[in-house]
């Protein structure tokens, strides 16, 4: 009888120490990919700044954590990319999140809207008032989901989507990126965290790439029509 207690003790002990490991391997990583990410900028000649201001589903997810930020060019628009990590659930079904970002500030008069991988999970969960829109794409349904508010401008966001970007979009496979506009912001993130330069460089185009969309169409710079 005496063994149980002690058996339990060892049980608890392994668990918290298992668990303990794991969040160092975790912290480990994240270190890594930071430290990739700075040596990335530094090449290319990208200085730390401060995160952006403004929110987005992701940037409001439980627990969320930003690493160091460095300025990067979206036009002439104030952008940082970073490392950033969330949570997801709790308890036993609590589960971290990593990826890598580009945050832009575009105040470019566009409704909201969410692409995300169709079948895609650990996602936080976005803003109650969105509707799934229907794109003339086959593809493209199968592949992402694209999610918008309800009453925006959608002849706006039929204007981004138009059959060039969803070529493009789709050419992107498996590395296209879940992209978040709110309020003024654009997030542009990976659906895995990023440990290489190819894999910045990438993240940064597709940023670059769909900021200059959204400003084309958005209320605040597209041209008014004669």
């Amino acid at each position: 009888m005496g063994s149980v207690p002690t058996f339990q003790l060892m049980l608890v002990f392994a668990v918290v120490t298992f668990g303990l490991f794991r969040a160092y391997l975790r912290m480990q990583a994240r270190d890594e990919r930071e430290n990739a990410l700075e040596t990335w900028a530094a090449q290319n000649g990208f200085e730390s700044s401060y995160q952006p201001t403004g929110s987005t589903p992701t940037l409001e997810a439980d627990n969320g954590h930003a690493g160091p930020c460095f300025a990067v060019p979206v036009g002439e628009q104030e952008a940082a990319m970073f490392a950033f990590s969330y949570t997801i659930g709790s308890g036993r079904d609590q589960v971290d999140v990593e990826t890598t970002l580009v945050q832009a500030v575009l105040a470019a008069g566009f409704p909201h809207f969410r692409v995300l991988p169709a079948h895609a999970d650990r996602l936080p969960p976005g803003p109650g008032d969105e509707h799934e829109v229907q794109l003339e794409s086959i593809e493209f349904q199968h592949a992402h989901r694209l999610l918008a508010a309800r009453g925006g401008d959608l002849d706006a966001l039929m204007r981004l989507f138009d059959p060039e970007m969803i070529v493009w979009w789709l050419d992107q496979g498996s590395l296209a990126p879940i992209v978040e506009y709110q309020m003024g912001t654009l997030v542009v993130r990976s659906t895995v965290p990023l440990d290489e330069s190819a894999q910045y460089d990438m993240l940064l185009a597709q940023a670059q790439k769909i900021a200059t969309g959204v400003l084309a169409q958005g209320s605040l710079h597209r041209a008014p029509i004669s």
